[in-house]
């Protein structure tokens, strides 16, 4: 394409779009120059917050004090008397005592059934279903915790066997 000469409409067109274009850009550059200073006045007007917050924490600091500590713990084992086990269920009456966790009702149902399908004579006490008020899956206290077992300990069970179903 051929240059246009000078003085015809597209010499002239050329030109106005050539200033239009310097005047945007004279304008892009002033907006970023006070970009560039507004950042740096907000970093010196802070600089001296920033210090003053270092300096006082810094002051705060004194001589750390570590003291190490063992992880493994002492653990005192001390012997305890087991209770005798019965060398046979026939004949015995067996406490099934239930937390009142999910399912641990129908695990209990299931050895209750083998039970008495396998031991001649046994007697099984459901807990749940003779004593309701100790289906308690958090008792919340040991003197709770003993009142549930004394009322259980009231049908003079041979055995006890627990679910927790967790």
């Amino acid at each position: 394409m051929k240059t246009p000469l000078p003085g015809t409409s597209l010499h002239r067109i050329g030109w106005t779009f050539q200033k239009i274009i310097e005047k945007v850009l004279r304008k892009k550059e002033a907006r970023m120059k006070l970009g560039r200073n507004w950042k740096k006045l907000v970093i010196f007007l802070l600089s001296p917050v920033f210090l003053a917050i270092s300096g006082t924490t810094l002051a705060e600091e004194g001589v750390q004090r570590w003291e190490v500590l063992n992880p493994e713990g002492v653990i005192k084992i001390e012997p305890m008397k087991i209770n005798p086990h019965p060398s046979t269920l026939a004949e015995k009456t067996v406490l099934l005592r239930w937390n009142g966790k999910h399912n641990g009702d129908k695990f209990l149902e299931r050895v209750a059934d083998l039970l008495t399908q396998k031991v001649k004579d046994i007697k099984i006490i459901k807990s749940w279903e003779v004593a309701p008020e100790t289906v308690d899956p958090i008792s919340g206290s040991q003197e709770r915790s003993m009142e549930l077992m004394k009322k259980l300990a009231a049908f003079k069970p041979d055995l006890v066997i627990g679910s927790q179903a967790d």
